[in-house]
């Protein structure tokens, strides 16, 4: 009756805590959570077999023992060991909460980029923009550089125009600077300035700021679209490369 007691209370302590874990996107509380379910199963098992053999004996040989026990264990599990360490650094530094974008780099390498959907002991999943589940053990994300778009309130993103040498330059930089401040996802703008010449025309730049990556593409969408009808209506020409093939005359 002990033993029974003993594993229900562990499976409903398993279940609440299983709740909690997949109803919250902040990962050091989804770690902890897995961590704990481990701790109550190991230790009811430890409860219900401590129940199930009471010869004395055996305890204190397995106490004695338990010193090469724990060295062969630590062995054979250092790869699992070292993810839920990694897992632990990663929860309490929190370089990312669940439905973050993120790029882990590695070295020159891009390991992977894309949206955190969980994290557990042994890895974190990252869902790519193509709808991938990339599984990572925790031990590589925490030796690896992450970057997270949504780490601060805005994102800034370059925006670059090129116009024609014969255009109104003052009249190009101020209509791109009252689009980029009319557009809605726009949280702010920096002053639009002339970056380089080139062999057609002159690059307007400008910084466009919104709250997250998704937004900036779309705000810089709309700028071009805008753009482009307003450049049109006022002269101003955005250039571009051309080519001409000429054709060799008979008996050349």
């Amino acid at each position: 009756m002990k033993i029974i007691i003993i594993a229900m209370v562990a499976i409903f302590v398993a279940i609440i805590l299983s709740r909690i874990e997949h109803k919250t996107n902040k990962i050091h509380i989804r770690f902890f959570m897995g961590l704990s379910k481990v701790f109550i199963l190991v230790f009811s098992g430890m409860l219900i077999l401590g129940n199930l053999f009471h010869v004395e004996a055996t305890g204190k040989t397995l106490l004695q023992s338990s010193s090469i026990i724990v060295a062969i264990i630590t062995y054979v599990a250092q790869k699992a060991l070292g993810n839920i360490v990694g897992g632990l650094s990663i929860s309490i530094a929190k370089p990312f909460q669940i439905g973050d974008k993120v790029k882990i780099v590695n070295g020159s390498s891009v390991i992977s980029e894309g949206i955190v959907t969980d994290i557990s002991l042994r890895h974190t999943v990252v869902t790519t923009y193509d709808k991938r589940a990339e599984i990572i053990p925790n031990s590589v994300i925490d030796e690896s550089v992450v970057i997270n778009t949504n780490y601060i309130s805005e994102v800034g993103k370059f925006f670059e125009v090129q116009v024609g040498y014969q255009s109104d330059i003052e009249k190009a930089i101020e209509i791109l600077k009252k689009i980029c401040e009319r557009e809605e996802h726009v949280i702010r703008v920096t002053e639009p300035l002339l970056s380089a010449y080139n062999d057609s025309g002159v690059t307007i730049k400008a910084t466009v700021f919104t709250k997250s990556v998704d937004d900036n593409f779309i705000a810089c969408s709309n700028i071009r679209k805008k753009l482009l009808v307003a450049y049109r209506k006022n002269g101003i020409t955005i250039p571009y490369n051309t080519i001409t093939i000429e054709r060799a005359e008979d008996g050349c």
